[in-house]
């Protein structure tokens, strides 16, 4: 990710917060999400693109693992991010006709993979499912006759697989 990227997403997900009424929390205990300037990436190809990581994915230095922490921390709050924006009504939600799904799935996904894969890297992709599960179940009211939208568990099982396909591709990239 260029340094411009990681503060686009960083200021984005810092004003979402704001307005989403998140109190900014971790997903991962003990971690702030702030990631180190400036990263170094490298891309990594799998399921048919390519994919831009930090390139701390190898884990070989002391401090990889609380960037790649931070990062998976970042595209995690932009999954919320972007799935806030499309559900922040629910259950009334009424889509805007000049949204453009397309955009929203592609952004969703590579998002949401390259979060999980950094996620499982470092050990905490259950942490990481939990606390996307955890956000979805807010927006249920079982007392007004609703429960969640299922914008993220709907799609995670086959984020899971593709985020093991790119982390199988990232281990045979460390190992080269």
């Amino acid at each position: 990710m260029s340094r411009c990227l990681v503060l686009l997403l960083a200021l984005l997900t810092s004003v979402v917060t704001a307005c989403s009424g998140d109190d900014g929390g971790s997903l991962f205990e003990g971690t702030t999400g702030a990631v180190p300037e400036p990263v170094a990436t490298v891309s990594i190809e799998a399921l048919g693109r390519s994919w831009e990581l930090p390139g701390a994915v190898c884990l070989r230095a002391n401090a990889d693992r609380a960037t790649v922490m931070a990062v998976a921390e970042q595209q995690a709050a932009q999954v919320r991010s972007l799935v806030g924006h499309l559900v922040s009504g629910w259950p009334t939600t009424t889509y805007a006709l000049d949204f453009d799904h397309e955009t929203y799935a592609r952004d969703l996904y590579t998002t949401a993979v390259s979060a999980l894969t950094l996620a499982r890297l470092v050990g905490e992709e259950a942490a990481l499912e939990e606390g996307w599960e955890d956000w979805e179940q807010g927006f249920a009211d079982p007392g007004g006759g609703w429960g969640p939208p299922s914008e993220i568990s709907g799609r995670l099982p086959q984020w899971e697989v593709d985020a093991g396909t790119l982390a199988a591709a990232v281990a045979a990239h460390c190992a080269g």
